[in-house]
């Protein structure tokens, strides 16, 4: 009797990751495309095991997690029988563009030293949680819009 080994799978193969970048905040879903895909392989970023989707055996899916840094990563796709492929630096984090607030006009902008007159700050990029200081001292408001 002689046993011979099956054959086995070929290795996948990473050609491309699209988008290619992304915002450190995750959720953004992203295609990495090459060949030899086999349902259930696994995709990390760097060392990071994330959740994939197989489609196909050219195209895994998945949702990029929230990443703590703006970084470069490598994309790398494992396959069940452990056949593996890196895309170095295949992968790009950003950090998103914080827009700092900007007033366009105060009403009224004089009051009595005594306080209590209802201000408004008109402006724009103004975020949940805004805080408003008059010189050092912070004064409570509440956003409109």
């Amino acid at each position: 009797f002689t046993y011979t080994e099956p054959a086995k799978a070929p290795a996948p193969t990473l050609t491309s990751v699209s988008p290619s970048k992304a915002l450190t905040t995750g959720g953004d879903l992203i295609s990495v495309t090459g060949s030899n895909f086999v349902n259930g392989a696994k995709i990390y970023l760097n060392d990071t095991l994330l959740s994939a989707s197989f489609v196909s055996n050219t195209t895994l899916r998945f949702r990029t997690p929230a990443w703590n840094l703006a970084e470069i990563v490598d994309v790398k796709v494992v396959n069940p029988d452990g056949g593996e492929a890196i895309l170095v630096d295949g992968f790009t984090f950003e950090k998103p563009v914080i827009n700092p607030p900007k007033i366009t006009s105060v009403d009224p902008n004089t009051s009595l030293l005594t306080g209590g007159t209802l201000v408004y700050i008109n402006g724009s990029d103004y975020k949940a949680g805004v805080k408003l200081y008059l010189n050092s001292t912070e004064v409570p408001v509440s956003l409109l819009s």
